[in-house]
């Protein structure tokens, strides 16, 4: 599935889309660019938390649960399923 890169319309989107990356980065150890979380102030909420882990719960690789590792075992790079459970989660959120 080819990620979505025109769906960022309203300033609410945005601003949705920040919260989950940020989960994700707290969460699931993904590295993410600062940029990508820099401009967000508010917290996560509970529907979002639901969202987010159920995405990852159902598209994520078996081996999220305790960490994922390139294989320079980086922590903080992630594997190919982490990167496309990130895209659904916010191709999701943003539907």
């Amino acid at each position: 599935m080819k990620p979505r890169i025109d769906f960022l319309t309203t300033t609410r989107q945005r601003d949705e889309v920040c919260c989950a990356l940020l989960w994700l980065q707290k969460n699931a150890r993904v590295s993410l660019p600062p940029y990508q979380a820099c401009a967000v102030a508010s917290t996560l909420g509970e529907d979002w938390e639901d969202l987010v882990a159920g995405e990852l719960t159902h598209f994520c690789c078996g081996y999220h649960s305790y960490l994922i590792t390139n294989e320079y075992g980086n922590i903080r790079h992630c594997c190919e399923s982490t990167v496309s459970a990130m895209a659904l989660v916010i191709d999701t959120a943003v539907r």
